[in-house]
């Protein structure tokens, strides 16, 4: 069965949003972790 590839090209910045959107949720859930381990040394 052969490989098939779908892109969008016209999405109006909607992939780049998402992308961002995420890395931000990752960053959040990154200082979560670090604001619990504080928690868990005092």
């Amino acid at each position: 069965m052969p490989a098939q590839l779908s892109y969008d090209v016209y999405t109006a910045g909607e992939r780049t949003g998402r992308i961002r959107a995420a890395e931000e949720q990752v960053r959040f859930d990154q200082l979560d972790v670090e604001r619990l381990t504080q928690q868990l040394r005092v």
